[in-house]
């Protein structure tokens, strides 16, 4: 998927409260509608800089390269593995490259990309994974709106729970009640005046999913 106009792809998802960075090239688009409907996210922002999340190395394709270059594959692949990002990107844009004396094509070397956290997080805040062609970043800062649609999401779970238990059907209309559930403890006593709010507060700003 990785191409030299590779860019970074940023889905908010609802359920887990994080975003996942996907750099790739299908950021706009056919894709962009199945990468969120696939995953399950709110809105897809792209970035055009393919290096925000990702340090670019370059590695030589030892089994093609070695029955061609035979003696000069010590020298070939040094000065490959010493390529500079600005090198690599250049590789990726012209396709070829000058190397110890040999031309190099695409598929004598193969370009890695390793996440790299940007600026400013850190790194309980970022997960990453990837093959070293397509890079994976999920964030873990959770945000507000985000987790109110996850707590959204576990009413309704429960609702349909409690409607598939008393036997309605899909088209059986009922009125549905919130409160907070009573507990013991010292723990709930000092919570309990921050349920009730925290619920008024996710049904009111989720209503128009709630409803749906």
């Amino acid at each position: 998927l990785t191409t030299p106009e590779s860019c970074c792809m940023l889905l908010r998802c609802s359920y887990a409260a994080a975003a996942l960075l996907l750099c790739c090239c299908c950021a706009a688009g056919e894709l962009s509608e199945y990468v969120t409907g696939e995953l399950n996210v709110l809105a897809l922002d792209t970035c055009a800089d393919p290096l925000a999340y990702a340090e670019l190395s370059a590695v030589p394709d030892w089994q093609g390269l070695g029955k061609r270059l035979g003696k000069d594959m010590g020298k070939v692949a040094a000065a490959v593995k010493g390529l500079s990002m600005a090198d690599i990107l250049a590789f990726e844009k012209s396709g070829s490259i000058e190397l110890a004396g040999h031309t190099l094509a695409e598929g004598d070397v193969k370009v890695v990309r390793s996440f790299k956290p940007p600026e400013g997080v850190s790194p309980g805040e970022v997960d990453a994974g990837g093959d070293g062609e397509v890079l994976v970043v999920l964030e873990l800062a959770q945000q507000d709106d985000l987790v109110e649609q996850g707590l959204a999401r576990e009413l309704v779970n429960r609702y349909q729970k409690l409607r598939k238990k008393a036997g309605l059907t899909v088209t059986d209309a009922v009125e549905l009640y919130y409160a907070a559930a009573a507990a013991d403890g010292a723990a709930a006593a000092a919570a309990e005046d921050g349920i009730p709010a925290l619920l008024t507060k996710i049904v009111e700003g989720q209503a128009g999913y709630l409803t749906e």
